[in-house]
């Protein structure tokens, strides 16, 4: 779905209640909340899905910039034995770095973002850690911990953010554990945003 609202020098709002705004960027985020679109008294959500990704360790045949972008794969795409669709670091367990390795993501629209939805192909649960970068701030992103419980192929991961947590973001990072599952491959699918579905 399509987010006509996500104008990103606008929609800056502050990591909690007390951090400050223009009166213009106050204004435009009251009108476009005033529309937020709604179906049996519930919001409804757009989702966004990454155009580019870089990543600190890859398999050499599955670049990150060729498998993270765009909508989720399917079923033996991501967890049958010729899985060509999900990205995976280039060791099982990585040798550095006590075995974390970073996915960043790039998305072509400024979200609000009030969720996180880690889509995960074979051996899913090694997600540790997300890093929501705020436009203009990139050195001091919103660290978030994850415990991640997910067990199924191909699994969701759903990461809900609370109002504090809510800042406006086109770019994240995900930290893998390569070492959750010994001597196999943790695979991630794609990574998308979510907000709620406004219009002008």
């Amino acid at each position: 779905m399509s987010h006509p609202c996500a104008d990103p020098p606008l929609r800056r709002r502050g990591r909690g209640p007390s951090a400050l705004a223009s009166l213009a960027a106050l204004a435009f985020a009251a009108s476009c909340e005033g529309t937020i679109q709604t179906h049996d008294g519930q919001p409804e959500w757009a989702e966004q899905f990454a155009v580019g990704a870089t990543a600190t360790s890859f398999d050499l045949s599955l670049r990150p910039e060729d498998t993270l972008p765009g909508p989720p794969a399917q079923g033996d795409e991501v967890c049958g034995t010729d899985q060509d669709e999900a990205w995976r670091a280039e060791f099982a367990d990585h040798p550095e770095g006590d075995g974390l390795v970073t996915l960043t993501l790039e998305y072509a629209a400024e979200y609000l973002v009030r969720k996180i939805r880690v889509y995960e192909g074979a051996n899913p649960g090694a997600v540790v850690q997300i890093r929501l970068y705020e436009e203009g701030d990139p050195n001091q992103p919103l660290i978030i911990a994850v415990e991640d419980p997910t067990s199924a192929c191909p699994g969701v991961l759903e990461i809900e953010l609370d109002e504090a947590e809510q800042i406006p973001s086109s770019r994240l990072a995900v930290v893998i554990d390569t070492t959750v599952h010994p001597g196999a491959f943790e695979e991630i699918d794609t990574v998308t945003l979510w907000d709620y579905e406004v219009r002008q």
